[in-house]
């Protein structure tokens, strides 16, 4: 059984889909039909950075992607979309289904 969690957030104008999967990667989704697997090493460098800082700025993010070599693929909006999934999951509560 795949249990995956799903996040609808606008962004820009755009809806993104954020899956999280069984495996620990997550896949963002936009409306136009492209979408961003992380892998589970950049899922564990973006916890540790949350953990760190929660909610970090514009320039802060832009940092995180020169100082981490393995989340310098990753677009800026990107990082963005995941800590506010992430923020939005830490106050969610889960439910079984």
């Amino acid at each position: 059984m795949n249990l995956s969690i799903y996040l609808y957030i606008f962004v820009e104008g755009m809806m993104a889909v954020s899956s999280t999967c069984k495996d620990g990667s997550t896949k963002i989704t936009m409306d136009n039909g492209k979408y961003v697997r992380y892998t589970p090493e950049q899922v564990e460098a973006l916890e540790r950075l949350y953990h760190e800082c929660p909610k970090p700025s514009s320039m802060r993010r832009q940092q995180l992607i020169r100082e981490c070599p393995i989340l310098s693929h990753i677009e800026p909006k990107q990082i963005k979309v995941w800590f506010q999934n992430r923020r939005y999951l830490r106050h969610k509560p889960f439910c079984h289904g």
